[in-house]
Protein backbone atom coordinates (compact mmCIF):
# COMPACT_ATOMS: atom_id res chain seq x y z
CA UNK A 1 0.00 0.00 0.00
CA UNK A 2 1.14 3.42 -0.89
CA UNK A 3 0.69 4.28 3.14
CA UNK A 4 2.86 1.38 3.98
CA UNK A 5 3.70 -0.32 7.09
CA UNK A 6 4.93 2.48 8.89
CA UNK A 7 1.35 4.56 8.02
CA UNK A 8 -0.05 1.35 9.02
CA UNK A 9 1.49 1.30 12.59
CA UNK A 10 1.59 4.62 13.17
CA UNK A 11 -2.62 4.26 12.63
CA UNK A 12 -1.72 -19.18 -22.23
CA UNK A 13 -6.09 -18.86 -20.93
CA UNK A 14 -8.58 -19.79 -18.95
CA UNK A 15 -15.25 -22.09 -19.63
CA UNK A 16 -17.41 -21.91 -17.77
CA UNK A 17 -16.63 -23.51 -13.91
CA UNK A 18 -17.43 -26.98 -13.92
CA UNK A 19 -19.76 -28.11 -10.41
CA UNK A 20 -16.60 -29.58 -8.34
CA UNK A 21 -18.05 -32.61 -7.16
CA UNK A 22 -16.73 -32.69 -3.46
CA UNK A 23 -15.27 -30.08 -1.07
CA UNK A 24 -11.82 -29.19 -1.06
CA UNK A 25 -9.73 -30.99 0.38
CA UNK A 26 -7.16 -28.62 2.68
CA UNK A 27 -5.97 -28.78 6.23
CA UNK A 28 -7.30 -30.77 9.03
CA UNK A 29 -9.18 -28.20 10.87
CA UNK A 30 -10.65 -26.62 7.58
CA UNK A 31 -12.05 -29.75 6.83
CA UNK A 32 -13.35 -30.02 10.22
CA UNK A 33 -15.13 -27.21 10.15
CA UNK A 34 -16.87 -27.83 6.98
CA UNK A 35 -17.87 -31.15 7.56
CA UNK A 36 -19.05 -34.29 5.99
CA UNK A 37 -15.08 -35.42 5.58
CA UNK A 38 -14.35 -39.03 5.08
CA UNK A 39 -11.39 -40.49 7.20
CA UNK A 40 -9.04 -40.49 3.85
CA UNK A 41 -9.44 -36.83 3.84
CA UNK A 42 -8.47 -36.53 7.25
CA UNK A 43 -5.61 -38.48 7.17
CA UNK A 44 -4.36 -36.94 4.05
CA UNK A 45 -1.55 -34.79 5.91
CA UNK A 46 -0.53 -37.62 8.30
CA UNK A 47 2.20 -39.79 8.49
CA UNK A 48 1.30 -43.32 6.99
CA UNK A 49 2.91 -40.22 -14.62
CA UNK A 50 3.01 -38.97 -17.33
CA UNK A 51 5.62 -35.83 -17.37
CA UNK A 52 7.50 -34.65 -14.23
CA UNK A 53 10.10 -31.89 -13.83
CA UNK A 54 10.69 -28.06 -12.74
CA UNK A 55 7.87 -25.41 -14.23
CA UNK A 56 8.69 -24.12 -17.71
CA UNK A 57 10.68 -20.75 -18.37
CA UNK A 58 9.03 -17.76 -18.83
CA UNK A 59 9.45 -17.72 -22.40
CA UNK A 60 8.01 -20.87 -23.41
CA UNK A 61 3.95 -20.62 -23.53
CA UNK A 62 1.61 -23.24 -23.11
CA UNK A 63 -1.42 -23.84 -25.64
CA UNK A 64 -3.65 -20.91 -24.13
CA UNK A 65 -0.74 -18.95 -22.49
CA UNK A 66 1.52 -16.42 -23.26
CA UNK A 67 4.90 -15.21 -20.55
CA UNK A 68 7.15 -12.77 -22.43
CA UNK A 69 7.35 -13.96 -25.93
CA UNK A 70 6.23 -17.21 -27.68
CA UNK A 71 3.18 -19.34 -28.73
CA UNK A 72 1.97 -22.54 -30.03
CA UNK A 73 -1.40 -23.42 -30.75
CA UNK A 74 -4.07 -24.13 -28.81
CA UNK A 75 -5.69 -27.41 -27.58
CA UNK A 76 -9.49 -28.14 -27.85
CA UNK A 77 -12.33 -29.81 -25.82
CA UNK A 78 -15.84 -30.64 -26.49
CA UNK A 79 -18.66 -32.44 -25.45
CA UNK A 80 -19.86 -32.11 -22.10
CA UNK A 81 -19.91 -29.26 -19.24
CA UNK A 82 -17.23 -31.06 -17.58
CA UNK A 83 -14.80 -32.86 -19.30
CA UNK A 84 -14.21 -36.32 -18.21
CA UNK A 85 -10.42 -36.66 -16.81
CA UNK A 86 -8.74 -39.05 -18.08
CA UNK A 87 -7.35 -41.94 -15.04
CA UNK A 88 -4.45 -43.38 -17.00
CA UNK A 89 -1.57 -43.42 -15.18
CA UNK A 90 0.29 -45.42 -12.13
CA UNK A 91 1.28 -43.51 -9.33
CA UNK A 92 5.18 -43.91 -9.22
CA UNK A 93 7.14 -45.79 -6.25
CA UNK A 94 7.85 -43.18 -3.73
CA UNK A 95 11.65 -42.53 -2.98
CA UNK A 96 12.92 -43.48 0.48
CA UNK A 97 13.14 -42.00 3.56
CA UNK A 98 16.66 -39.63 2.88
CA UNK A 99 16.55 -38.89 6.80
CA UNK A 100 13.76 -36.49 7.15
CA UNK A 101 13.44 -35.26 11.29
CA UNK A 102 9.62 -34.97 10.29
CA UNK A 103 6.80 -34.49 8.32
CA UNK A 104 8.52 -32.17 5.55
CA UNK A 105 4.90 -30.77 4.18
CA UNK A 106 4.49 -28.23 7.11
CA UNK A 107 4.11 -25.46 4.68
CA UNK A 108 1.69 -27.25 2.73
CA UNK A 109 0.79 -27.71 -1.06
CA UNK A 110 -0.43 -24.99 -3.76
CA UNK A 111 -1.09 -25.38 -7.80
CA UNK A 112 -0.79 -22.78 -10.27
CA UNK A 113 -1.06 -21.18 -13.91
CA UNK A 114 -3.40 -24.00 -15.12
CA UNK A 115 -3.05 -24.42 -18.99
CA UNK A 116 -5.38 -26.77 -20.77
CA UNK A 117 -3.45 -29.76 -20.67
CA UNK A 118 -1.14 -29.36 -17.44
CA UNK A 119 -1.15 -27.06 -14.18
CA UNK A 120 1.67 -26.46 -11.87
CA UNK A 121 2.15 -28.54 -8.18
CA UNK A 122 3.77 -26.63 -5.06
CA UNK A 123 5.40 -27.52 -2.29
CA UNK A 124 8.32 -26.74 -0.15
CA UNK A 125 9.89 -29.27 2.63
CA UNK A 126 10.57 -27.55 6.16
CA UNK A 127 9.83 -30.34 9.05
CA UNK A 128 10.38 -27.28 11.06
CA UNK A 129 9.43 -24.13 9.19
CA UNK A 130 10.66 -21.65 12.12
CA UNK A 131 14.72 -23.17 11.66
CA UNK A 132 17.07 -21.60 10.11
CA UNK A 133 17.55 -24.78 7.89
CA UNK A 134 14.21 -25.54 8.01
CA UNK A 135 14.39 -28.39 10.43
CA UNK A 136 15.99 -30.57 7.65
CA UNK A 137 19.37 -30.89 9.33
CA UNK A 138 22.13 -32.66 7.22
CA UNK A 139 19.98 -32.08 4.42
CA UNK A 140 20.10 -28.41 4.24
CA UNK A 141 22.79 -29.03 1.93
CA UNK A 142 20.62 -31.88 -0.14
CA UNK A 143 18.64 -32.04 -2.83
CA UNK A 144 15.57 -34.29 -1.93
CA UNK A 145 13.40 -36.45 -4.57
CA UNK A 146 9.69 -36.73 -4.36
CA UNK A 147 7.26 -38.21 -5.92
CA UNK A 148 3.89 -36.83 -7.09
CA UNK A 149 0.13 -37.46 -7.90
CA UNK A 150 -2.41 -36.23 -9.74
CA UNK A 151 -5.75 -38.16 -9.53
CA UNK A 152 -9.22 -37.77 -10.63
CA UNK A 153 -10.76 -39.23 -7.13
CA UNK A 154 -9.61 -37.94 -3.68
CA UNK A 155 -8.60 -40.98 -2.53
CA UNK A 156 -6.14 -41.78 -5.46
CA UNK A 157 -7.70 -44.58 -6.95
CA UNK A 158 -7.50 -43.29 -10.84
CA UNK A 159 -4.58 -41.83 -11.28
CA UNK A 160 -3.96 -39.46 -14.29
CA UNK A 161 -0.49 -38.45 -13.96
CA UNK A 162 2.26 -39.35 -11.86
CA UNK A 163 6.23 -38.88 -11.29
CA UNK A 164 9.43 -37.80 -9.42
CA UNK A 165 10.81 -34.46 -9.10
CA UNK A 166 13.34 -33.01 -7.43
CA UNK A 167 13.42 -30.27 -4.54
CA UNK A 168 16.66 -28.32 -4.77
CA UNK A 169 18.64 -26.92 -2.06
CA UNK A 170 19.65 -24.08 -4.22
CA UNK A 171 15.86 -23.58 -4.50
CA UNK A 172 14.97 -23.82 -0.67
CA UNK A 173 13.85 -27.32 -1.18
CA UNK A 174 11.30 -26.22 -2.89
CA UNK A 175 9.35 -27.83 -5.84
CA UNK A 176 7.70 -26.94 -9.16
CA UNK A 177 6.17 -29.65 -11.57
CA UNK A 178 4.44 -28.98 -14.59
CA UNK A 179 1.95 -31.76 -13.63
CA UNK A 180 0.30 -33.38 -17.83
CA UNK A 181 -0.48 -34.84 -19.82
CA UNK A 182 -4.34 -33.93 -18.28
CA UNK A 183 -7.44 -33.57 -19.96
CA UNK A 184 -8.48 -30.11 -20.55
CA UNK A 185 -11.64 -28.03 -18.57
CA UNK A 186 -11.31 -30.58 -15.55
CA UNK A 187 -11.30 -30.86 -11.50
CA UNK A 188 -8.49 -33.06 -9.81
CA UNK A 189 -6.56 -33.86 -6.78
CA UNK A 190 -2.78 -34.10 -6.35
CA UNK A 191 -0.22 -35.06 -3.48
CA UNK A 192 3.66 -34.82 -3.31
CA UNK A 193 5.18 -38.37 -1.29
CA UNK A 194 8.32 -39.01 0.15
CA UNK A 195 9.37 -41.83 2.34
CA UNK A 196 6.73 -42.72 4.63
CA UNK A 197 5.44 -39.14 4.29
CA UNK A 198 2.39 -37.93 2.27
CA UNK A 199 1.47 -34.42 1.64
CA UNK A 200 -1.98 -32.67 1.94
CA UNK A 201 -4.09 -33.21 -0.61
CA UNK A 202 -4.70 -30.41 -2.72
CA UNK A 203 -7.46 -29.80 -5.55
CA UNK A 204 -6.40 -27.79 -8.80
CA UNK A 205 -8.21 -27.72 -12.50
CA UNK A 206 -7.25 -27.23 -15.63
CA UNK A 207 -8.09 -24.30 -18.33
CA UNK A 208 -10.73 -24.95 -21.24
CA UNK A 209 -8.97 -25.32 -24.43
CA UNK A 210 -8.21 -22.07 -26.92
CA UNK A 211 -11.70 -23.14 -28.66
CA UNK A 212 -13.96 -24.52 -26.00
CA UNK A 213 -16.61 -21.54 -25.35
CA UNK A 214 -17.05 -21.97 -21.73
CA UNK A 215 -20.33 -20.27 -19.73
CA UNK A 216 -18.76 -19.13 -16.44
CA UNK A 217 -15.83 -19.12 -14.65
CA UNK A 218 -15.79 -17.90 -11.13
CA UNK A 219 -12.53 -15.99 -10.09
CA UNK A 220 -11.34 -14.39 -6.11
CA UNK A 221 -9.18 -12.28 -6.25
CA UNK A 222 -7.26 -11.06 -2.96
CA UNK A 223 -4.18 -9.18 -1.95
CA UNK A 224 -2.10 -7.75 1.01
CA UNK A 225 -1.91 -10.56 3.79
CA UNK A 226 -0.07 -8.62 6.92
CA UNK A 227 1.13 -11.31 9.52
CA UNK A 228 0.79 -8.73 11.93
CA UNK A 229 -2.54 -6.85 11.72
CA UNK A 230 -4.70 -10.00 11.48
CA UNK A 231 -5.78 -13.35 11.36
CA UNK A 232 -6.38 -15.72 8.00
CA UNK A 233 -9.88 -16.13 8.57
CA UNK A 234 -10.96 -14.08 5.04
CA UNK A 235 -8.42 -17.69 3.74
CA UNK A 236 -10.58 -20.04 5.73
CA UNK A 237 -13.93 -18.89 3.93
CA UNK A 238 -12.14 -18.66 0.45
CA UNK A 239 -10.91 -22.45 0.79
CA UNK A 240 -15.14 -22.65 1.18
CA UNK A 241 -15.83 -20.28 -2.03
CA UNK A 242 -14.77 -23.82 -4.57
CA UNK A 243 -14.06 -20.98 -7.17
CA UNK A 244 -12.07 -21.78 -10.27
CA UNK A 245 -9.11 -19.51 -9.92
CA UNK A 246 -7.61 -17.13 -7.15
CA UNK A 247 -5.72 -14.39 -8.62
CA UNK A 248 -2.96 -12.96 -6.11
CA UNK A 249 -2.34 -9.79 -6.56
CA UNK A 250 0.03 -8.58 -4.32
CA UNK A 251 1.65 -8.06 -1.06
CA UNK A 252 2.26 -12.14 0.04
CA UNK A 253 4.38 -11.32 2.56
CA UNK A 254 5.46 -7.68 4.15
CA UNK A 255 9.07 -7.19 4.93
CA UNK A 256 9.52 -5.17 8.04
CA UNK A 257 10.49 -5.81 11.77
CA UNK A 258 8.12 -6.54 14.31
CA UNK A 259 5.93 -4.07 15.36
CA UNK A 260 4.25 -3.08 18.72
CA UNK A 261 0.91 -4.21 20.06
CA UNK A 262 -0.28 -6.22 16.44
CA UNK A 263 -2.71 -8.75 16.88
CA UNK A 264 0.74 -11.72 16.01
CA UNK A 265 4.59 -11.09 15.72
CA UNK A 266 6.84 -10.73 12.70
CA UNK A 267 10.46 -11.52 13.74
CA UNK A 268 12.34 -9.19 15.04
CA UNK A 269 14.99 -8.76 11.93
CA UNK A 270 13.76 -6.97 8.77
CA UNK A 271 13.91 -9.51 5.60
CA UNK A 272 16.30 -8.30 3.25
CA UNK A 273 18.41 -11.47 1.62
CA UNK A 274 17.84 -14.54 1.10
CA UNK A 275 17.87 -16.57 4.39
CA UNK A 276 15.69 -14.01 5.85
CA UNK A 277 13.28 -13.49 2.97
CA UNK A 278 12.64 -17.74 3.19
CA UNK A 279 12.08 -17.39 6.71
CA UNK A 280 9.38 -14.56 6.49
CA UNK A 281 7.54 -17.07 4.08
CA UNK A 282 7.94 -19.96 5.93
CA UNK A 283 6.41 -17.98 8.74
CA UNK A 284 3.41 -17.05 6.59
CA UNK A 285 2.98 -20.30 4.96
CA UNK A 286 2.44 -21.98 8.47
CA UNK A 287 -1.00 -20.33 8.60
CA UNK A 288 -3.81 -22.99 8.02
CA UNK A 289 -6.48 -20.68 7.16
CA UNK A 290 -3.60 -19.85 3.95
CA UNK A 291 -2.73 -23.41 3.16
CA UNK A 292 -6.55 -24.53 2.81
CA UNK A 293 -7.03 -21.48 0.43
CA UNK A 294 -3.81 -22.17 -1.52
CA UNK A 295 -5.21 -26.13 -1.53
CA UNK A 296 -8.73 -25.41 -2.62
CA UNK A 297 -8.01 -24.09 -6.33
CA UNK A 298 -5.47 -22.99 -8.38
CA UNK A 299 -3.86 -19.66 -7.61
CA UNK A 300 -2.20 -17.03 -10.66
CA UNK A 301 0.02 -14.74 -8.43
CA UNK A 302 2.14 -12.19 -9.20
CA UNK A 303 3.71 -9.57 -6.60
CA UNK A 304 3.43 -6.23 -5.22
CA UNK A 305 6.45 -4.02 -3.22
CA UNK A 306 6.07 -5.78 -0.17
CA UNK A 307 7.86 -8.93 -1.29
CA UNK A 308 10.87 -6.64 -1.58
CA UNK A 309 10.39 -3.29 0.26
CA UNK A 310 7.68 -0.87 0.95
CA UNK A 311 7.23 1.57 -2.49
CA UNK A 312 10.06 0.61 -4.17
CA UNK A 313 10.02 1.65 -7.64
CA UNK A 314 12.10 -0.64 -10.23
CA UNK A 315 15.93 -0.50 -9.42
CA UNK A 316 15.80 2.27 -7.00
CA UNK A 317 14.82 2.08 -3.02
CA UNK A 318 12.31 3.58 -1.41
CA UNK A 319 14.43 4.48 1.43
CA UNK A 320 17.12 6.40 -0.12
CA UNK A 321 19.87 3.65 0.35
CA UNK A 322 22.74 2.26 -1.83
CA UNK A 323 21.22 1.29 -5.17
CA UNK A 324 23.84 -1.44 -5.68
CA UNK A 325 23.45 -2.91 -2.35
CA UNK A 326 19.40 -2.78 -3.11
CA UNK A 327 19.78 -4.55 -6.28
CA UNK A 328 21.51 -7.71 -4.48
CA UNK A 329 18.39 -7.25 -2.27
CA UNK A 330 15.97 -7.37 -4.98
CA UNK A 331 17.82 -10.65 -6.60
CA UNK A 332 17.07 -12.30 -3.13
CA UNK A 333 13.58 -11.24 -2.49
CA UNK A 334 12.70 -12.82 -6.16
CA UNK A 335 14.38 -15.66 -5.70
CA UNK A 336 12.35 -15.90 -2.60
CA UNK A 337 9.12 -15.43 -4.29
CA UNK A 338 9.91 -17.97 -6.87
CA UNK A 339 10.22 -20.50 -4.50
CA UNK A 340 7.60 -20.16 -2.50
CA UNK A 341 4.91 -19.46 -5.73
CA UNK A 342 3.42 -22.50 -7.79
CA UNK A 343 4.01 -20.23 -10.85
CA UNK A 344 5.09 -21.61 -14.11
CA UNK A 345 8.27 -19.48 -14.43
CA UNK A 346 12.09 -20.39 -14.24
CA UNK A 347 13.85 -19.54 -10.89
CA UNK A 348 14.76 -15.74 -11.50
CA UNK A 349 18.76 -15.01 -12.37
CA UNK A 350 19.48 -12.00 -10.92
CA UNK A 351 16.97 -9.06 -10.63
CA UNK A 352 15.65 -8.53 -14.05
CA UNK A 353 12.93 -10.87 -13.68
CA UNK A 354 9.38 -11.02 -15.93
CA UNK A 355 6.23 -12.17 -14.23
CA UNK A 356 3.99 -10.87 -15.74
CA UNK A 357 2.01 -13.54 -18.47
CA UNK A 358 -1.44 -14.11 -19.63
CA UNK A 359 -3.76 -16.94 -19.49
CA UNK A 360 -6.65 -17.92 -21.43
CA UNK A 361 -10.15 -19.33 -20.73
CA UNK A 362 -11.75 -21.14 -23.57
CA UNK A 363 -13.38 -17.83 -25.49
CA UNK A 364 -14.86 -16.99 -22.46
CA UNK A 365 -12.20 -14.54 -20.64
CA UNK A 366 -8.65 -13.98 -21.16
CA UNK A 367 -6.70 -13.17 -18.15
CA UNK A 368 -3.49 -10.59 -18.12
CA UNK A 369 -1.32 -10.48 -15.26
CA UNK A 370 0.59 -6.99 -14.61
CA UNK A 371 3.61 -6.20 -12.97
CA UNK A 372 3.54 -2.41 -12.09
CA UNK A 373 6.45 -2.86 -9.52
CA UNK A 374 9.67 -3.91 -10.75
CA UNK A 375 10.09 -1.94 -13.84
CA UNK A 376 8.43 1.77 -12.84
CA UNK A 377 9.93 4.57 -13.34
CA UNK A 378 10.62 6.60 -9.69
CA UNK A 379 7.77 8.28 -7.95
CA UNK A 380 7.92 11.97 -8.51
CA UNK A 381 6.17 15.00 -6.63
CA UNK A 382 7.61 13.29 -2.83
CA UNK A 383 5.65 10.68 -3.59
CA UNK A 384 3.36 9.17 -1.13
CA UNK A 385 0.46 11.25 -1.35
CA UNK A 386 0.07 15.40 -1.92
CA UNK A 387 -0.62 17.68 -4.79
CA UNK A 388 0.02 16.97 -7.97
CA UNK A 389 3.41 18.76 -9.80
CA UNK A 390 4.39 18.94 -13.00
CA UNK A 391 6.58 16.02 -13.08
CA UNK A 392 3.14 13.89 -13.51
CA UNK A 393 3.27 15.45 -17.34
CA UNK A 394 6.25 13.70 -18.15
CA UNK A 395 5.25 10.91 -20.34
CA UNK A 396 8.26 9.00 -20.92
CA UNK A 397 7.88 7.83 -17.66
CA UNK A 398 6.67 4.16 -17.35
CA UNK A 399 4.86 2.01 -14.70
CA UNK A 400 5.19 -1.18 -16.13
CA UNK A 401 8.39 -1.09 -18.38
CA UNK A 402 9.01 -0.49 -22.40
CA UNK A 403 9.25 -4.22 -23.06
CA UNK A 404 5.84 -4.84 -20.42
CA UNK A 405 3.99 -2.10 -22.55
CA UNK A 406 4.59 -3.92 -25.48
CA UNK A 407 3.95 -7.29 -24.23
CA UNK A 408 0.33 -6.07 -22.78
CA UNK A 409 -0.38 -4.40 -26.54
CA UNK A 410 0.43 -7.70 -27.36
CA UNK A 411 -2.01 -9.61 -24.43
CA UNK A 412 -4.67 -7.24 -26.05
CA UNK A 413 -4.19 -8.40 -29.54
CA UNK A 414 -4.17 -12.12 -28.80
CA UNK A 415 -7.44 -11.63 -26.48
CA UNK A 416 -9.37 -9.95 -28.91
CA UNK A 417 -7.88 -12.45 -31.87
CA UNK A 418 -9.60 -15.50 -29.71
CA UNK A 419 -13.10 -13.31 -29.07
CA UNK A 420 -12.83 -13.32 -25.87
CA UNK A 421 -15.62 -11.99 -23.97
CA UNK A 422 -14.07 -10.68 -20.69
CA UNK A 423 -10.38 -9.08 -20.80
CA UNK A 424 -9.28 -9.40 -17.11
CA UNK A 425 -6.19 -7.22 -15.12
CA UNK A 426 -4.58 -8.75 -12.18
CA UNK A 427 -3.55 -5.53 -11.53
CA UNK A 428 -1.40 -4.22 -8.26
CA UNK A 429 -2.34 -0.53 -7.68
CA UNK A 430 -5.00 1.60 -8.55
CA UNK A 431 -5.82 2.05 -12.12
CA UNK A 432 -8.32 4.40 -12.06
CA UNK A 433 -8.31 7.59 -11.59
CA UNK A 434 -8.38 8.51 -7.90
CA UNK A 435 -7.27 12.28 -8.17
CA UNK A 436 -9.18 14.15 -5.79
CA UNK A 437 -10.15 17.99 -7.60
CA UNK A 438 -9.69 20.04 -4.48
CA UNK A 439 -6.95 23.24 -4.15
CA UNK A 440 -5.23 24.47 -6.74
CA UNK A 441 -3.64 20.76 -7.84
CA UNK A 442 -5.54 17.56 -7.11
CA UNK A 443 -4.55 15.25 -4.19
CA UNK A 444 -2.87 12.24 -6.08
CA UNK A 445 -1.90 9.20 -4.70
CA UNK A 446 1.64 8.78 -6.30
CA UNK A 447 2.30 5.09 -6.02
CA UNK A 448 -0.85 4.26 -8.03
CA UNK A 449 -1.59 4.51 -11.68
CA UNK A 450 -2.11 8.35 -10.88
CA UNK A 451 1.57 8.73 -10.44
CA UNK A 452 2.09 7.83 -13.81
CA UNK A 453 -0.78 9.16 -16.17
CA UNK A 454 0.94 9.10 -19.34
CA UNK A 455 1.50 5.42 -18.41
CA UNK A 456 -1.93 4.47 -17.99
CA UNK A 457 -3.35 6.15 -21.09
CA UNK A 458 -0.86 4.32 -23.03
CA UNK A 459 -2.52 1.01 -21.04
CA UNK A 460 -5.95 1.59 -22.06
CA UNK A 461 -5.44 3.26 -25.56
CA UNK A 462 -3.69 -0.35 -25.80
CA UNK A 463 -6.67 -2.33 -25.26
CA UNK A 464 -9.15 0.09 -27.06
CA UNK A 465 -6.31 -0.18 -30.40
CA UNK A 466 -7.17 -3.91 -30.07
CA UNK A 467 -10.67 -4.08 -30.28
CA UNK A 468 -11.04 -5.82 -26.39
CA UNK A 469 -14.22 -6.97 -25.24
CA UNK A 470 -14.91 -5.75 -21.67
CA UNK A 471 -12.09 -4.63 -20.00
CA UNK A 472 -12.35 -5.36 -16.51
CA UNK A 473 -9.19 -4.61 -13.52
CA UNK A 474 -8.83 -6.66 -10.66
CA UNK A 475 -6.69 -4.67 -7.96
CA UNK A 476 -4.91 -4.75 -5.28
CA UNK A 477 -2.75 -2.91 -2.45
CA UNK A 478 -5.16 0.08 -1.24
CA UNK A 479 -6.36 -2.01 2.00
CA UNK A 480 -9.64 -1.05 1.06
CA UNK A 481 -12.85 -2.23 -1.90
CA UNK A 482 -13.67 -0.10 -4.65
CA UNK A 483 -15.67 -0.12 -7.51
CA UNK A 484 -15.05 2.52 -10.07
CA UNK A 485 -15.45 3.09 -14.36
CA UNK A 486 -12.29 3.11 -16.19
CA UNK A 487 -13.12 6.89 -17.00
CA UNK A 488 -10.33 9.45 -19.05
CA UNK A 489 -11.26 12.31 -20.75
CA UNK A 490 -14.59 11.44 -20.92
CA UNK A 491 -14.02 8.10 -22.26
CA UNK A 492 -14.69 4.83 -20.09
CA UNK A 493 -12.88 2.01 -21.39
CA UNK A 494 -14.00 -0.34 -18.87
CA UNK A 495 -14.44 -0.77 -15.09
CA UNK A 496 -12.19 -1.95 -11.68
CA UNK A 497 -12.88 -3.45 -8.54
CA UNK A 498 -10.33 -3.11 -5.59
CA UNK A 499 -10.22 -6.32 -3.66
CA UNK A 500 -10.57 -5.39 0.31
CA UNK A 501 -7.18 -6.47 1.74
CA UNK A 502 -7.12 -9.85 3.88
CA UNK A 503 -5.72 -8.38 6.68
CA UNK A 504 -3.78 -5.54 6.56
CA UNK A 505 -5.33 -2.19 7.73
CA UNK A 506 -6.11 0.96 5.82
CA UNK A 507 -3.98 3.71 7.08
CA UNK A 508 -5.34 4.47 10.69
CA UNK A 509 -7.84 7.56 11.06
CA UNK A 510 -7.69 8.57 7.40
CA UNK A 511 -10.35 6.09 6.36
CA UNK A 512 -13.47 8.57 6.35
CA UNK A 513 -11.87 11.33 4.56
CA UNK A 514 -10.43 9.22 1.99
CA UNK A 515 -14.23 8.09 1.48
CA UNK A 516 -15.02 11.58 1.65
CA UNK A 517 -12.46 12.12 -1.22
CA UNK A 518 -14.12 9.54 -3.53
CA UNK A 519 -17.41 10.22 -2.91
CA UNK A 520 -16.23 13.49 -5.30
CA UNK A 521 -15.53 11.48 -8.10
CA UNK A 522 -18.47 10.50 -10.60
CA UNK A 523 -16.79 7.70 -11.74
CA UNK A 524 -15.99 5.82 -8.63
CA UNK A 525 -19.23 4.14 -7.33
CA UNK A 526 -17.95 2.93 -3.84
CA UNK A 527 -14.99 3.20 -1.37
CA UNK A 528 -15.44 0.94 1.80
CA UNK A 529 -11.65 1.45 3.38
CA UNK A 530 -13.62 -0.36 6.94
CA UNK A 531 -13.50 -4.11 5.94
CA UNK A 532 -11.28 -6.70 4.92
CA UNK A 533 -11.61 -9.59 3.18
CA UNK A 534 -11.76 -10.85 -1.03
CA UNK A 535 -13.64 -10.15 -3.99
CA UNK A 536 -15.41 -13.11 -5.61
CA UNK A 537 -16.09 -12.55 -9.80
CA UNK A 538 -18.53 -14.20 -11.63
CA UNK A 539 -18.01 -14.20 -15.46
CA UNK A 540 -20.53 -15.36 -17.83
CA UNK A 541 -21.43 -14.82 -21.04
CA UNK A 542 -23.70 -11.62 -20.84
CA UNK A 543 -22.63 -10.63 -17.65
CA UNK A 544 -20.45 -10.38 -14.80
CA UNK A 545 -21.03 -9.77 -11.39
CA UNK A 546 -18.78 -8.64 -8.42
CA UNK A 547 -19.50 -9.55 -4.67
CA UNK A 548 -17.25 -7.93 -2.41
CA UNK A 549 -17.04 -10.57 0.40
CA UNK A 550 -15.78 -9.14 3.53
CA UNK A 551 -15.14 -10.52 7.72
CA UNK A 552 -16.11 -8.87 10.44
CA UNK A 553 -13.48 -8.77 12.08
CA UNK A 554 -10.32 -9.73 11.02
CA UNK A 555 -8.56 -10.04 14.01
CA UNK A 556 -10.74 -13.00 15.13
CA UNK A 557 -10.10 -16.54 13.72
CA UNK A 558 -13.83 -17.38 13.86
CA UNK A 559 -15.21 -14.30 12.14
CA UNK A 560 -17.85 -14.90 9.90
CA UNK A 561 -18.41 -13.38 6.69
CA UNK A 562 -20.85 -11.59 4.38
CA UNK A 563 -21.16 -9.70 1.16
CA UNK A 564 -21.71 -5.93 1.47
CA UNK A 565 -22.07 -5.27 -2.05
CA UNK A 566 -22.64 -6.42 -5.50
CA UNK A 567 -22.03 -5.45 -8.84
CA UNK A 568 -23.15 -5.84 -12.28
CA UNK A 569 -21.32 -5.50 -16.08
CA UNK A 570 -23.37 -6.17 -18.53
CA UNK A 571 -20.95 -7.23 -22.40
CA UNK A 572 -21.40 -4.80 -24.47
CA UNK A 573 -22.54 -2.17 -22.05
CA UNK A 574 -19.71 -0.19 -20.38
CA UNK A 575 -20.28 1.02 -16.85
CA UNK A 576 -20.63 -0.60 -13.10
CA UNK A 577 -24.24 -1.43 -11.98
CA UNK A 578 -25.69 -2.08 -8.56
CA UNK A 579 -26.10 -6.25 -8.80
Amino acid sequence: MSGGQDDERAGGRAGRASDPGGAPLVTRRWLLAAGGLSAASLLAGCRTGAGSGSAGSAGSVSPDVSAPGGGEPGGTVTGSRQAAAAATATAVEAPGDPGLAGDPFRLGVASGDPWPQSVVLWSRLAPDPTAADGGLGVLAERDVELAWDVAVDEGFSAVAASGRAVAAAAHGHSVHVEAGPLTPDAWYFYRFRVGGWTSPVGRTRTAPGADHDPTRLVLAACSCQHWEFGTYVAHRHLAAEQVDVVLWLGDFIYEGPAGAGTVRSHPAEEAADLASYRRRYALYRSDADLQAAQASAPWVVVWDDHEVQNNYAGPLPADGTDPVGFDARRAAAYQAWWENQPVRLPPPEGSAYAVYRDLAWGRLAHLVMLDGRSARSPQVCGGGAGDACDELADDTRTMLGVEQERWAADAFGRAAANGAIWTVLGNQTALADLSVPVGRRPTTLFDQWDGYPGARRRLLDASQRAGVANLVALTGDLHCSIAADLTVDGVTYGSELLAASVSSVFAPDLGSLFELGMSLLSHVKLANTRNRGYLRAELERDEARFQFRHVADATDAASGITTTSQWLLRSGTPGLQRG
